[in-house]
C-alpha cells in the first residue's frame, strides 16, 4: 500500500483479506526450525540463552509430559504465572500443542482478584515459576502442595516427578525429528480444530464493575492480528532483536512477543521492568526493536541520560542498533514522542488496541512514521466505523476531511469470541452483526489517521498502561468515616498518562480536618486492601459532589482544576 494511499484511505467499512501466514501455533514452531540461521538464539536472559531448536524441543517435551503424565487434554484451562521468561513461552506453546487453553495471570493483581480469576476460569492447574507459586500460595492461604499441577523448577521438597524441567529431560531421548513430532501433535487435533470458534486463550482484563473479565480469543484471532500487524511494521525476518520489557500477561506484551517469535527474531527477556537492566541490554545485546508503554519510556530516558553523562562525549545515538520503538497501552504525548526521537534517534510507532481485539486496532506504519496525537491507520484486515453514541448513527468518513467524533467500533477476525461466562457484558459490546464497541471516542483526521479523543464511554482509567476500574477504590475510600461520597476520575499526567484523582465529599464534621493527614489515612486504607497501583495520585475535597435526581454522582459534572 503506497504512502499516498495511506494518507487518504477511507475504506474503513471494507476489509482486505490477508492469508494467515500460520495455520496454527504448531506451524509457528515448525517455522522456527526453518530459519536460514541454524541454531540461533530464540531467547536471551541475563542467565542463559535458549536456541530455536532447543526451545521447540522443550515445548514438545513439556507437551508430552502434560498429556501423558498429568492427563491434560483439549479444552482444559491452565493458569500461567511467570515473569518475562522463556518458561512462559514454552508453557504457552506446549498447552496449545495439546489443545489446552493458556490463562496468563496478571501477577500484579490483588489476591482477591487472582482468586476470583482462578475460580472463574475453572482452571485445571497452574504452571508457574517457583517463587510466584510460593507467593500465590501464601497470599491465598493454601499450601504449595495444593497447586493443581506441578511447578516449573519446583523446589526439592516436592515429589521428583513434579518438575517440568525433569519431565522435559526425561522425554527428550524419545523425541524423533522435531518436525515429525510437531506433525504428530498437529494430527491429534486437526480434525477437531476450528480457528474461528474454538477457545484457545483466556485473558483477563479489568472491567467496569471492578471484577476482571475473561476475554475469549481463538487462534484465528491472534494469527489474524499478527498478520495485520506485520504489514504495518518494517521488520526484517531472521535479523531483528526484540527487547521484552512489557509484561507478557498483558495482551500488548504478549502480541509483541509472539510477533517477534514469528519473525524469528531474538527475544531478550527482562523479567520485570528494570531501566538499568534495559539500558545494559540495549548496549550489549544489539537490540533493534523496543516496545514499551509511555511511562516506561519516560523512566528509560532518565536512566539512559544518567548513563550517557558518565562518558566524556555522549554519543549522538546512544544505542546504535536500536531503530524502532513501539508505544501503546496509553496515549503518547507529543513532548514524550519528541524526547524519544531526539534522545534515542529512532523511529517511534504508536499504536492503539484492546485485549478484546487481540489487541492491535491501529498503528502508525513504518513507511509513514509517527504523527503526534495519532495512532495511525487501522490494520488492513480490520474494518472501522465511528458511531454517534447518542443516536446510533454511523458517521461519514470522507477523504481529505476530518470526521466528527464518535465511538470507535471495529469488526474483523481479530475481534474476540466474547467474555467467558458473561453473556450480559458480551451483548453490551458485541453487536449482532459482529461489530465490537470499544467504548473509546475518536475521529479520523484529514490525513486518514485515527485520533483518540481521550473520552471513554466505559469507566476505566489507564494509569501507566494499566486499566484500573475506579469502583474498587471508591468502595474502599467510602469506608473511611470522613468520607460521605467519592468518585475516582482520571487526571491528565505527563508521566503516567492518566493519574488517579479521588474526589471526596466530606462528612460535615470532617470539613475542618487537616487534609494532608486525611490524604495519608485514605492512601493507607487503599494500600491495605488493594495493590499499590490503585492508590490515588491526587485528592480533591468538595463540600458536595454533583448528583442526579436519584442521588447518583454525575462524574462528567465534576470540575478538576
Amino acid at each position: 500500500m503506497s504512502q499516498s494511499t495511506l494518507q487518504t484511505r477511507t475504506d474503513f467499512h471494507t476489509i482486505e483479506e490477508l492469508s494467515l501466514p500460520f495455520e496454527s501455533f504448531s506451524s509457528i514452531l515448525r517455522h522456527l526450525l526453518q530459519s536460514p540461521r541454524t541454531h540461533y538464539d530464540a531467547f536471551v536472559t541475563s542467565e542463559y540463552r535458549l536456541k530455536n531448536d532447543e526451545f521447540v524441543q522443550q515445548v514438545i517435551g513439556l507437551a508430552t509430559a502434560l498429556k501423558k503424565e498429568w492427563k491434560l487434554s483439549k479444552g482444559n484451562k491452565v493458569a500461567l504465572l511467570f515473569w518475562n521468561q522463556p518458561e512462559f513461552f514454552v508453557s504457552f506453546f506446549a498447552l496449545r500443542l495439546i489443545g489446552a487453553v493458556p490463562v496468563p495471570i496478571n501477577i500484579l493483581m490483588t489476591p482477591q482478584d487472582m482468586s476470583y480469576v482462578l475460580q472463574h476460569a475453572e482452571v485445571s492447574g497452574i504452571l508457574a515459576t517457583e517463587i510466584l507459586a510460593v507467593q500465590l500460595a501464601t497470599q491465598m492461604n493454601f499450601s504449595i502442595e495444593q497447586v493443581p499441577l506441578p511447578l516449573w523448577n519446583a523446589n526439592a521438597a516436592m515429589p521428583e516427578d513434579s518438575s517440568f524441567e525433569r519431565k522435559i529431560t526425561h522425554y527428550a531421548p524419545c523425541i524423533g525429528t522435531l518436525n515429525e513430532e510437531l506433525d504428530a501433535f498437529d494430527a491429534l487435533s486437526r480434525s477437531e480444530r476450528s480457528h474461528n470458534t474454538e477457545l484457545a486463550f483466556l485473558i483477563y482484563t479489568s472491567g467496569t464493575t471492578g471484577f476482571p473479565k475473561g476475554v475469549m480469543l481463538s487462534e484465528r484471532n491472534i494469527l489474524s492480528n499478527l498478520a495485520g500487524f506485520q504489514t504495518a511494521l518494517n521488520i526484517k525476518r531472521d535479523s531483528e532483536r526484540f527487547l521484552l520489557g512489557l509484561p507478557v500477561f498483558h495482551c500488548y506484551g504478549l502480541i509483541c512477543s509472539l510477533f517477534a517469535i514469528t519473525e524469528r527474531a531474538t527475544v531478550i527477556c527482562v523479567p520485570r521492568f528494570n531501566p538499568k537492566q534495559i539500558v545494559e541490554f540495549l548496549k550489549t545485546e544489539d537490540v533493534t526493536v523496543l516496545p514499551l508503554v509511555p511511562t516506561m519510556f519516560t523512566v528509560l530516558l532518565q536512566a539512559a541520560k544518567r548513563k550517557t553523562k558518565q562518558v566524556d562525549t555522549p554519543p549522538e545515538k546512544p544505542f546504535p542498533t536500536l531503530h524502532t520503538c513501539i508505544s501503546g497501552g496509553a496515549a503518547l504525548s507529543a513532548s514524550l514522542l519528541d524526547m524519544i526521537q531526539e534522545n534515542l534517534n529512532v523511529q517511534v510507532l504508536e499504536g492503539y488496541g484492546l485485549s478484546e481485539t487481540s489487541p492491535v486496532i491501529a498503528v502508525n506504519t513504518a513507511s509513514r512514521g509517527a504523527v503526534a496525537g495519532a495512532v495511525g491507520q487501522p490494520l488492513v484486515n480490520l474494518r472501522l466505523r465511528l458511531v454517534n453514541h447518542e443516536t446510533g448513527d454511523v458517521l461519514s468518513i470522507e477523504a481529505g476531511k476530518a470526521s466528527a467524533e464518535g465511538e470507535i467500533q471495529v469488526a474483523g477476525d481479530s475481534v474476540m469470541l466474547g467474555y467467558y461466562k458473561n453473556e450480559d457484558e458480551t451483548t453490551k459490546v458485541l453487536c449482532a452483526d459482529g461489530w465490537f464497541k470499544t467504548g473509546d471516542l475518536g475521529h479520523i483526521d484529514a490525513e486518514g489517521l485515527l485520533r483518540i479523543s481521550g473520552g471513554r464511554l466505559k469507566d476505566l482509567i489507564i494509569r501507566a498502561g494499566e486499566n484500573i476500574a475506579p469502583l474498587p477504590i471508591e468502595r474502599i475510600l467510602s469506608q473511611h468515616t470522613a468520607v460521605a461520597h467519592v468518585a475516582v476520575l482520571p487526571l491528565k499526567d505527563e508521566t503516567l498518562g492518566e493519574a488517579l484523582c479521588a474526589c471526596i465529599e466530606l462528612m460535615p464534621e470532617a470539613r475542618e480536618a487537616d487534609q494532608k493527614s486525611l490524604q495519608q489515612e485514605l492512601s493507607a486504607l487503599v494500600r491495605e486492601h488493594l495493590s499499590a497501583s490503585y492508590t490515588p495520585d491526587a485528592y480533591r475535597f468538595f463540600e458536595e459532589l454533583p448528583k442526579n435526581p436519584t442521588g447518583k454522582i454525575v462524574k462528567k459534572h465534576i470540575v478538576l482544576e
